[in-house]
């Protein structure tokens, strides 16, 4: 999903400069989630998560964007908050963007909660994105609802032990499911139940203290 006047960059062009984390722009199963505490399960692996981290947009608007929802501050309906998980530690440079350190999977989402004036907990279902939607189109598909359009994981492909340029083939993107955050004050659990474009899940939570970063 784009974001109006931010200088993020897709993920592909972060990995190959060194792969700095930052908010990116780019069948539903059942909604049970197995028993995993502060754990993830994706392709076989069970990985245990140790950090949370939060970017917070505030208020933002839904348009049409060129290949996915573009979303900015005018006509806002929405509050934005991405959320990340990781098995490593999240570190902000001094540029204001995310750098991983001791990582081997980290999974991003681009949650959006209905209203204004803060986020709202509850469960974010995914919406796939549908091209050359109408202003009143757009209204229709996405107001008033919990959701999200983008989100993925990445894990360390080639077992060097990080997270560098050479994992950006593992790259995979939700294509359905839910995410369901609850709590309050930056302490929150989030469930994790999603099918992704390579045919695989994710399944998990965590809980814990988020990380908060303040990105209006």
């Amino acid at each position: 999903m784009k974001k109006a006047s931010y200088t993020f960059r897709t993920l592909l062009c972060l990995l190959l400069a060194g792969f700095t984390f930052v908010s990116c722009s780019k069948d539903d199963d059942e909604d049970t989630t197995p028993s995993l505490n502060n754990q993830i399960e994706y392709n076989g692996t069970t990985y245990n998560i140790q950090t949370g981290i939060i970017e917070d947009w505030g208020s933002v608007g839904l348009s049409d964007g060129d290949e996915d929802l573009y979303i900015s501050n005018d006509n806002v309906t929405h509050y934005n908050y991405d959320v990340s998980i990781t098995d490593g530690t999240l570190q902000a440079n001094s540029d204001g963007e995310l750098e991983n350190v001791g990582a081997t999977v980290f999974v991003y989402a681009e949650l959006l909660s209905p209203g204004t004036t803060n986020f709202t907990t509850g469960t974010f279902s995914y919406i796939e994105y549908e091209d050359d939607l109408t202003q009143e189109q757009i209204d229709a598909k996405y107001n008033n609802k919990s959701f999200f359009e983008d989100a993925y994981i990445v894990i360390d492909a080639n077992g060097n032990g990080t997270l560098d340029a050479s994992d950006a083939s593992s790259i995979a993107y939700a294509t359905g499911g839910t995410i369901t955050v609850s709590g309050s004050n930056n302490n929150y659990t989030v469930d994790y139940n999603l099918t992704l474009d390579n045919g695989r899940t994710i399944v998990g939570s965590y809980s814990g203290d988020f990380q908060y970063f303040d990105q209006q």
